[in-house]
C-alpha cells in the first residue's frame, strides 16, 4: 500500500511540475502583418484581410472582432471582414488575433464612412516650358475647423493624388466642403539632385503659400479641373564647414566625428516623414557606439591635428555635434542639450566651427532603456538627461538611440536626474514617468534616483497630429524680459486638450510652430528649471491667411529645485484628460486629469451605446494635477467611454476592459 501512495504522490508531482513547466513558458508574439482599409462607402461592400503573424511558425491563428460596427463580420480562420455600411461617419473596429499556443495580440483603427464625394483631377506643368512634371504630389487640406476624435484612434485621412509622366492626376472620394490644394514635389537634401526634383510647392492658384491660395468648393458628385503651374527652385550650393577638436587642455582628438544636422522645419522642408535613413557613413563608429542620427547632413572625421571638414548646402540652418571615444558629446559653441544647441546658417564655406571636449567623468552608474510608443514599437530619439538638483552635480548629456529606440547612458555620478526624449520624426517629446506616456511637463516627470544601475526604464512617446498647413509665430520670455532659448511650445487642440505639434525656441525667445489644421489652440511652454507663467491662444483659418502671431508667453526661472518625482506640484496651465493606465485593463485603471484653477469635476462612464455606467467623480476640486483608480470589476468586457466635464469643457477618451 505505500508503494502505491509513493508512486501516486510521484505522479501528482511530475505532473504538477509538468503544469509549471507549461505555464512558465513564455507564450509566441503575434502581430499583425497587414494594414487596414481605412475608406469605406455607404451602401458599398467593404473587405479587409486581416492578417497576424506568430513567433511560432506552428501556432494555428483565429480571429473575432471586438464590438465591430453593426452588420460587420470576420472569418475565424481567415480574418476576411466584410461589412456593408448604412451610415456616414467615423466606426471604431478592433480585431483580436488568439494562437493555439497561448499567443495573441489585436489590431485597432477607424474606418471613414463616405456618402456623397466629389472629384477633382488635373495637370501640373513648368511654369516657363509648360511641359509635365511628373511625380508630383497634389494634396488637399480642408478648411473647416475640426476636433481630433483622439479616443478612438483617428488615423490622418489625407487626399492626394500623384502626377503620371503627362504631369496628369486625380483625387476621388472627396467629402464634400471647402479645401485648399498644393502641389508638392518629392524633393530633399542630398547628394544627387536631379532635374526634375527642382520644383518650388504652390498653392492652387499658382500661390507660393496658403496666404492668397484660392478656395475650392466641392459639393456632391462634383468634377473639378486644378491645374498647376510650377516654377523651378534655386539648387543650393554646396560649401564646407570646419573646425577643430580638442580636450579641454587644447590638445587636438584625432578620429573625433563631427556631425552637420539640418535644423527642422525648414522652410519647404517636405518629406519630413520620409523613412530613408539620413544617417551618415560613420567609419570605424558603428551605430552601438553613437546612436542613430537621423537628422545628419554632412560629417567628417578629425585628422592627427584635430581638423575635420563637412559638406552641407548653403542657406539652411545647422546645428553641429562633435563624438568621440572617452569624452562628452558636446554641441557647437559648448552646449550638451540638443534642445540649446546653437544654429548657425551659413551662406559661404565657413570655419571656426570648433568644440573643447570634456572627458567622461570617472563615475561607473549607468542608466538604460528605451523610446517607446503604446504599441511597444521603439522611436529613434535623442535623449536628454537633465541633473536634478542645483547645485548641479555635473553637467547634462544628450545621446540617441539605435535604429530600434534602445539607449544607454554611461560614466553617470549617483543622484537624481530628469530623463527626455526628443523623438526624430512623427511623434512629440516625452519625459520618464513610469507607466505613462506622453508626459510633456517636466514637473510631472518620475525623477531617477540613480545608485549604481537603472535599466530597462522606457520613455513613452506619442503621435504628432500635425494634419495641417497652419502656423504660428511667437516668443517665450522671463519676467524680465530676456529670450528662453531651448523652450518647447505645444500647439494644443481646444477643447479636446489633444498635443498637435512642436516647436523649439532659439537663442532670441522666438519659434515657428507649423502643420496646424484649423481650429482653435492654446499655446504652451515647458523647460526645465522653468515655470511658465501664462499660455497664448491662436485661432486658425485658412481663409484669413492660415496663420496667427501670438502674444509672448512668459517664464519664471526656479532656484534650488528638485523637479520630477511626479507630484503633480506645479499648476497645469490647460484642463486635460489623460489617456488611462493600463489600457485594455482589467479590472481597475488609474485615470489622471489636470485642472488650471479650482473646479467642479463630473467625470463619469458610458458604454458603446451610450448609456451611464458608472459616475466616478461629481465634485468640487482644486487647481493640480489628480489621478484618480477606477474598479470597473462589475462591468463586463467591453470598449467603454470616459467623460469629463469641467465647466463648458467635455472631454472622452476610449478604455477597453478585457477579461
Amino acid at each position: 500500500m505505500k508503494s502505491i501512495r509513493y508512486y501516486v504522490v510521484l505522479f501528482l508531482v511530475i505532473d504538477l511540475l509538468s503544469v509549471v513547466v507549461l505555464f512558465a513558458k513564455p507564450h509566441p508574439k503575434i502581430v499583425f502583418i497587414s494594414k487596414p482599409i481605412t475608406i469605406a462607402h455607404v451602401g458599398v461592400l467593404y473587405s479587409y484581410d486581416a492578417e497576424a503573424k506568430s513567433s511560432d511558425s506552428a501556432e494555428t491563428i483565429t480571429y473575432k472582432l471586438l464590438f465591430p460596427p453593426t452588420g460587420m463580420t470576420i472569418d475565424s480562420v481567415s480574418g476576411l471582414i466584410q461589412w456593408t455600411p448604412v451610415h456616414k461617419g467615423y466606426f471604431s473596429v478592433m480585431i483580436h488575433a488568439r494562437g493555439d499556443s497561448g499567443g495573441s495580440g489585436n489590431q485597432s483603427f477607424a474606418i471613414r464612412v463616405l456618402d456623397a464625394v466629389g472629384t477633382i483631377s488635373g495637370q501640373v506643368v513648368d511654369a516657363v516650358t509648360l511641359l509635365p512634371i511628373p511625380c508630383v504630389t497634389v494634396q488637399l487640406f480642408p478648411s473647416s475647423k475640426y476636433t481630433i476624435l483622439s479616443f478612438i484612434g483617428m488615423p490622418v485621412f489625407g487626399y492626394s493624388g500623384v502626377t503620371d509622366d503627362l504631369g496628369m492626376y486625380s483625387i476621388s472620394n472627396i467629402d464634400t466642403g471647402v479645401y485648399y490644394a498644393q502641389a508638392v514635389k518629392g524633393w530633399r537634401i542630398s547628394w544627387t539632385l536631379l532635374p526634375w526634383d527642382q520644383y518650388l510647392p504652390v498653392w492652387w492658384k499658382n500661390s507660393p503659400t496658403i496666404i492668397g491660395a484660392d478656395p475650392i468648393n466641392i459639393v456632391p458628385d462634383s468634377t473639378m479641373t486644378i491645374n498647376f503651374q510650377m516654377r523651378k527652385r534655386v539648387i543650393p550650393q554646396k560649401i564646407t564647414i570646419s573646425g577643430t577638436v580638442t580636450d579641454s587642455s587644447g590638445k587636438p582628438i584625432k578620429h573625433a566625428l563631427v556631425i552637420v544636422s539640418k535644423v527642422k522645419p525648414e522652410p519647404d522642408d517636405l518629406d519630413e516623414n520620409d523613412e530613408e535613413s539620413a544617417s551618415p557613413a560613420m567609419p570605424d563608429l558603428g551605430e552601438s557606439t553613437w546612436g542613430r542620427i537621423e537628422d545628419a547632413c554632412g560629417n567628417g572625421l578629425t585628422d592627427s591635428n584635430g581638423v575635420y571638414s563637412a559638406q552641407v548646402f548653403a542657406g539652411f540652418t545647422y546645428i553641429a555635434s562633435a563624438y568621440a571615444k572617452g569624452y562628452v558629446i558636446q554641441f557647437y559653441n559648448g552646449k550638451v542639450n540638443v534642445l540649446e544647441a546653437d544654429r548657425f546658417t551659413p551662406a559661404n564655406d565657413t570655419t571656426g566651427i570648433d568644440f573643447s571636449l570634456t572627458p567622461v567623468p570617472k563615475a561607473t552608474s549607468l542608466i538604460s532603456g528605451s523610446v517607446q510608443d503604446s504599441n511597444g514599437q521603439g522611436v529613434v530619439s535623442r535623449l536628454i538627461l537633465f541633473p536634478a538638483r542645483k547645485p548641479y552635480i555635473g553637467p547634462g548629456r544628450t545621446v540617441s538611440t539605435d535604429s530600434n529606440g534602445n539607449f544607454q547612458f554611461e560614466n553617470l555620478y549617483d543622484g537624481k536626474y530628469l530623463l527626455m526624449a526628443v523623438p526624430y520624426k512623427e511623434y512629440l517629446p516625452a519625459f520618464y514617468k513610469k507607466d505613462a506616456f506622453g508626459v510633456w511637463n517636466w514637473k510631472e516627470a518620475d525623477t531617477i534616483s540613480l545608485a549604481g544601475q537603472e535599466t530597462g526604464l522606457i520613455v513613452g512617446v506619442v503621435k504628432k497630429q500635425n494634419q495641417g498647413a497652419g502656423f504660428v509665430h511667437g516668443r517665450v520670455r522671463t519676467k524680465d524680459g530676456k529670450p528662453v532659448e531651448g523652450a518647447i511650445v505645444y500647439a494644443v487642440l481646444q477643447p479636446s486638450g489633444v498635443r498637435v505639434n512642436y516647436a523649439v525656441t532659439g537663442a532670441d525667445g522666438s519659434y515657428d510652430l507649423g502643420g496646424l489644421p484649423p481650429a482653435d489652440y492654446t499655446l504652451v511652454a515647458d523647460k526645465p528649471e522653468f515655470v511658465a507663467t501664462g499660455t497664448a491662444q491662436a485661432a486658425i483659418d485658412y481663409i484669413n491667411g492660415g496663420g496667427a502671431v501670438v502674444p509672448d508667453i512668459t517664464f519664471e526661472e526656479l532656484t534650488a529645485v528638485e523637479p520630477g518625482g511626479g507630484s503633480g506640484s506645479a499648476i497645469p496651465t490647460v484642463i486635460a484628460l489623460y489617456q488611462n493606465y493600463p489600457n485594455p485593463f482589467n479590472p481597475s485603471t488609474h485615470i489622471r486629469y489636470d485642472l488650471p484653477h479650482d473646479a467642479h469635476v463630473l467625470l463619469k462612464v458610458f458604454n458603446i451605446i451610450g448609456q451611464e455606467v458608472a459616475l466616478i467623480l461629481d465634485g468640487n476640486q482644486v487647481a493640480g494635477s489628480h489621478t484618480i483608480e477606477f474598479d470597473a470589476s462589475q462591468l463586463p468586457s467591453g470598449i467603454y467611454f470616459c467623460r469629463m466635464q469641467v465647466e463648458k469643457s467635455v472631454i472622452t477618451r476610449k478604455m477597453i476592459i478585457m477579461r
